[in-house]
């Protein structure tokens, strides 16, 4: 459970962070995105939406199991953050560290080799 948890809790930023960055979307659309990731990370789980639901009111009927679970998520999601360092750390990766300078670098593509030296002209091998 606390696994399931921790993917719809990253979902849900996710999407809070999506409708963010692109054109201003109503709630009520960013919402029902979230469901189609939630429908995803049951899928991947291989966890029915009605077994879900079963287990998530057996938790909230027994709030000492379910304050262990949300403390797992907690734990797993700063594991998570963790894992992906400082994003101005030199070592981070290209999209985290121009994040600063450039919001939306995620989007961006960034090429190891480039044609834009000498553009229309067909790269020898």
């Amino acid at each position: 459970m606390s696994k399931i948890l921790a993917d719809m809790t990253m979902a849900d930023a996710y999407g809070n962070e999506v409708s963010a960055m692109t054109a201003p979307m109503p709630d009520s659309v960013r919402q029902e995105k979230v469901k189609i990731y939630y429908k995803q990370i049951l899928d991947l789980h291989k966890v029915s939406v009605k077994d879900f639901m079963a287990s998530y009111n057996w938790y909230e009927s027994h709030p000492d199991r379910m304050k262990e679970v949300f403390e797992k998520v907690q734990a797993d999601i700063a594991n998570r953050k963790n894992k992906l360092g400082n994003p101005v750390d030199e070592n981070a990766p290209v999209m985290f560290r121009l994040k600063g300078l450039f919001p939306y670098a995620d989007k961006a593509i960034l090429l190891h080799t480039s044609d834009t030296v000498r553009p229309f002209i067909k790269r020898q091998p």
